[in-house]
């Protein structure tokens, strides 16, 4: 005779966890908010420096900020802390991004798009740097 009963019960436990995967949180509409602000020095962009202010970065929020690099070619990274800003010192509490916290959606020669793609609210710091040398990117 073939025993049924544990994997029903652990079919029954999953089935009842499922939804707790969906999202609860009420999601706004998402669309971009440009940003065209921070600080560019030869081939490398930021948002702010880490002292901030940070900028705020709720769920579902999405962010093209523009960096001034004229490439495509360029790393990216994204930074999350529960405050606005460091100290004067230099003393942050913010760490990189991981998941769905900061989704880079696209990038092109002119902005990165990031989306919070999760329900927790977070204040944001990007960087990026042009991985080849590029000429006159601070010029107007």
């Amino acid at each position: 005779m073939k025993r049924s009963g544990p994997l029903l019960t652990a079919a029954a436990l999953v089935s009842l966890l499922l939804p707790a995967c969906e999202t609860s949180c009420d999601i706004g509409s998402g669309e971009p908010i440009r940003f065209a602000g921070g600080e560019l020095i030869g081939g490398f962009y930021q948002t702010s420096a880490w002292q901030g202010p940070l900028l705020y970065f709720p769920g579902d929020r999405r962010f093209d900020i523009a960096h001034g690099l004229g490439t495509r070619d360029i790393d990216v990274n994204v930074y999350l802390s529960f405050e606005e800003r460091g100290t004067a010192e230099g003393k942050v509490k913010a760490a990189p991004a991981a998941g769905n916290q900061a989704v880079i959606e696209h990038v092109d020669e002119e902005r990165v798009r990031v989306h919070n793609d999760s329900c927790a609210e977070f204040y944001l710091r990007l960087t990026a740097e042009a991985r080849s040398p590029v000429a006159d990117a601070g010029a107007d």
